[in-house]
């Protein structure tokens, strides 16, 4: 097992261990980024021991979400790579029977830690990540209709005061939003457009038709 220092442990247990990463913690993940996860990693408020301490009986977690959550916390430029090996493995843990939502929220974290740093690793990384997101976006989004529709049926049964028109409906889609944008900077409008049109007929939410009001606008003042 491994302390928080990083040091030899025989066991290790929390959510690593009851989620069968130990290997991958002690021989994929060196001391140093051993420290560094486990000083950052605070997840709602909670010690980052607990991912290697504590006994676990049960949890909704599945190992390609802790991974892919854990490199969410690393957004500073001197935990990119760290953070980018961390996204490298949760996405080698896809399979045929991952969900489209986990999935879409493994690709909605590498949009914003790759964005955030373009000036270092340009805009190719993110384009990517944003671009694989699209591709499953109607599959997540018929599962985020699934998951609303379980909540809602929930909260009914219990007579809790709920809108169903908020869990009729999809939240916003960082992938659509970003490539939208970054095709819009880069002078390419109709794209940006059939963007917005196309994340607004999947039932995303988002300001599609101002988005596709100002590309048409700055589209007219290129071509004209």
């Amino acid at each position: 097992m491994l302390s928080a220092d990083g040091g030899r442990m025989k066991n290790i247990k929390g959510s690593l261990g009851f989620l069968g990463l130990t290997d991958w913690w002690l021989n994929e993940i060196s001391k140093k980024e051993r420290e560094t996860i486990l000083a950052i990693y605070n997840p709602m408020g909670s010690s980052s021991n607990n991912l290697i301490e504590g006994d676990i009986s049960w949890t909704t977690e599945e190992p390609i979400s802790l991974i892919y959550g854990i490199a969410s916390w690393l957004k500073e430029k001197e935990h990119l790579e760290l953070s980018m090996k961390l996204f490298s493995k949760a996405k080698s843990l896809i399979k045929t029977g991952t969900s489209a939502l986990n999935i879409h929220f493994l690709y909605h974290s590498e949009i914003k830690i790759y964005y955030r740093h373009r000036d270092l690793i340009g805009l190719d990384p993110t384009i990517t990540a944003c671009e694989q997101q699209i591709k499953i976006a109607q599959k997540a989004a018929q599962e985020f209709v699934i998951e609303n529709f379980q909540q809602l049926d929930f909260a009914m049964k219990r007579q809790l005061a709920v809108s169903q028109e908020f869990y009729e409906s999809l939240p916003s889609h960082t992938g659509y939003k970003q490539l939208s944008i970054i095709m819009a900077n880069l002078n390419q409008y109709q794209k940006a457009i059939e963007l917005c049109e196309q994340a607004q007929a999947q039932g995303w939410a988002g300001d599609w038709d101002k988005r596709i009001e100002r590309y048409q606008k700055k589209a007219g003042k290129v071509t004209g």
